[in-house]
């Protein structure tokens, strides 16, 4: 999977923390079991150029982005480099997805509300199983 041809944009589902999937929740940003009712656990993956990307979330038209040290959100994605993403494919439909401006990676709460956090690298709640919907 490459998400980093200029001209390439792909709906994926992202699942991490066993067998959760990325969500929003308003603002936040979750996992939550398998949902195939809506577009709520679908995001639109756009290359950015450089090898980054913006994800947006494909229910409400935000983007992935981060507030604060760690928290996850979405929002209009004009915060300039805290929305870009660059998405690093192990194969096999595993890949880690790492904030370039913060050098921290998205991972995966795996107890409490679920959050989905950005965090420095070296945790397996980091790795993501990535597949269209």
């Amino acid at each position: 999977m490459s998400v980093t041809t200029h001209t390439r944009t792909r709906i994926l589902r992202f699942q991490g923390g066993g067998l959760r999937f990325l969500d929003a929740l308003d603002h936040r940003v979750v996992t939550r079991p398998r949902r195939d009712l809506d577009d709520g656990q679908h995001w639109r993956v756009t290359d950015a150029g450089d090898g980054l990307c913006r994800i947006q979330h494909v229910a409400t038209g935000r983007f992935l982005d981060t507030h604060g040290d760690s928290c996850v959100v979405v929002g209009s994605g004009s915060n300039g480099g805290t929305a870009l993403w660059r998405i690093e494919d192990f194969g096999g439909g595993f890949a880690t997805v790492a904030q370039p401006s913060t050098g921290r990676f998205l991972e995966a709460a795996i107890d409490g509300d679920f959050a989905v956090l950005v965090r420095p690298e070296g945790d397996s709640e980091q790795t993501w199983r990535i597949a269209a919907p």
